[in-house]
């Protein structure tokens, strides 16, 4: 069984912040990727990411090393490091980007849209983020290369 790097947008509620499908909301929301898990002490060490590279569709994988996740991939001239999302609850945080309100800080996020069917009850996610946006940019310039995030459009996904 493969556990897949989601895309999802964040959806406030219950004065929280829970995970929705784009296709779910009304309002464009830029994208985030989750990561699921079924524990909050322990992440394994390897997600399958859907995107392309030079016009074929590859599930990259993405493995764990220390605190960070990396894609390695033959055809990718980089090492593609992502980590977790980092610091919302950092006053400097929000005082650079000349933000009002800090988000409710929580390092996991529930699934609350209509697609639960395709999770476990106890499924929680992590987001994820990637540490260098240049390198995203030459390689999507370059060959193509961009990650998607696995959404219900994927009718193949079995959990």
């Amino acid at each position: 069984m493969k556990d897949y790097v989601f895309q999802f947008i964040l959806e406030p509620a219950n004065g929280q912040f829970g995970l929705i499908f784009s296709e779910e909301s009304d309002v464009f929301q830029s994208p985030v990727f989750g990561i699921p898990t079924r524990s909050i002490d322990y992440i394994h060490g390897t997600f399958f990411f859907p995107g392309e590279i030079n016009n074929e569709y590859t599930e990259f994988q993405l493995k764990r090393k220390r605190d960070s996740f990396l894609i390695e991939d033959e055809r990718i001239d980089f090492e593609l490091q992502f980590q977790i999302i980092p610091l919302l609850n950092d006053e400097l945080y929000y005082q650079t980007r000349n933000l009002k309100l800090p988000l409710p800080y929580s390092p996991y996020f529930k699934y609350i849209g209509k697609y639960d069917s395709l999770f476990n009850e106890n499924e929680i996610f992590q987001i994820l983020v990637p540490m260098d946006l240049m390198i995203m940019d030459q390689l999507f310039l370059k060959k193509g290369f961009c990650l998607v995030g696995y959404t219900p459009s994927f009718n193949e996904y079995e959990h």
